[in-house]
């Protein structure tokens, strides 16, 4: 071999190694998908029975010494809950980082089986139905709105089952003016975080489940957009049990009753009046430290609207931004 092309053949070898590397990581990646667990087994599969085509027909919830946990060797996140929600109730979910709140989500939708106890819709075991009927017969809003490469049709629709007139309608509702064939790059960067949570309440809207579960849905999006997705909520959502998960205690203190967890467990189920009432309560203590109880206590008597509550808490937000800058200023100017 000539000294001279060593160089070469070394770059050569070394780039046709990295392409190896590149393309043995596509089989690398269907050797992983091949070994993941499978949600439904047959053993499964044998003790499932298929609903009735209007289940639920009224979305009450009943959870019975509920356990639940993400992976078998993992310990319990929820640790024997039991409660019931009535249907066309509207629920909160509270609780600190870690909690258990937004675990509930998972074990109504079944991500991991229950690690002891039952979830009840309308009367019927959750883990008698088949997943794919069980989790199209709820709804979500998440707090990061979802949405894929296409149209906004095949967004709102993907399997084809509803009219144009229908889409047309929901479309209306949450106030979007773009059409149907409007086209949706991917993760729907051309639509901003407000209109990706508009279309999925659209999607909701359309989809008429008797079960809304709103995790943190407002959590990342400005203040109008918030006041819109909250009126529209309590507007079109009246006839189904909605359950919200949230930080912020302005979007729950409407609620007919509100679930405080801690460390996995149900530790308060009540209405807001009566838990902000006693002083010992959990609920009572993120009340007086969120810096407007008086304001969290006037919208659980219903004597202010949510859009009242969210805009004052806004405009505290910038009147204390205002002071900060101003205090800043100050002190550069004396130093």
């Amino acid at each position: 071999m000539n000294v001279m092309g060593l160089g070469g053949f070394i770059m050569a070898f070394s780039q046709n190694i990295l392409e190896t590397d590149i393309v043995m990581q596509s089989v690398e990646r269907v050797l992983y998908l091949k070994n993941i667990p499978v949600e439904e087994t047959e053993q499964k599969k044998r003790n499932y029975h298929e609903p009735p085509s209007n289940w639920p027909t009224s979305g009450k919830i009943e959870l019975k010494d509920y356990k639940f946990r993400y992976r078998p060797n993992l310990p319990l996140v929820l640790k024997g809950i039991n409660a019931q929600m009535e249907d066309k109730e509207k629920i909160g979910v509270v609780g600190r980082t870690g909690s258990g709140k937004s675990t509930m989500m998972a074990g109504l939708f079944r991500i991991e089986e229950p690690a002891g106890g039952k979830i009840y819709v309308d009367g019927i075991d959750t883990t008698t139905i088949p997943l794919k009927t069980l989790r199209s017969r709820m709804c979500i809003l998440p707090q990061e709105a979802t949405m894929f490469s296409g149209t906004i049709r095949s967004n709102l629709d993907p399997f084809g089952q509803k009219t144009e007139e229908e889409m047309k309608k929901v479309l209306e509702m949450v106030k979007c003016d773009k059409g149907l064939d409007y086209e949706v790059t991917e993760n729907g960067e051309n639509f901003s975080l407000g209109e990706r949570q508009m279309i999925c309440m659209a999607r909701a809207l359309l989809k008429g489940a008797r079960i809304l579960i709103m995790d943190e849905a407002t959590a990342s999006i400005d203040i109008q957009t918030d006041i819109m997705i909250q009126e529209m909520v309590r507007k079109n959502f009246n006839n189904c049990t909605t359950l919200t998960i949230a930080h912020r205690l302005h979007s729950i203190m409407d609620s007919n009753r509100v679930m405080v967890f801690d460390d996995g467990h149900l530790m308060e189920y009540d209405t807001p009046l009566n838990l902000i009432d006693q002083e010992t309560t959990i609920f009572n203590s993120l009340v007086q430290q969120s810096g407007c109880p008086d304001e969290l206590k006037r919208l659980a008597k219903g004597e202010m609207s949510i859009a009242d509550s969210l805009m004052a808490e806004d405009k505290k937000k910038k009147n204390d931004d205002d002071e900060d800058k101003s205090s800043s200023s100050s002190e550069s100017q004396n130093e």
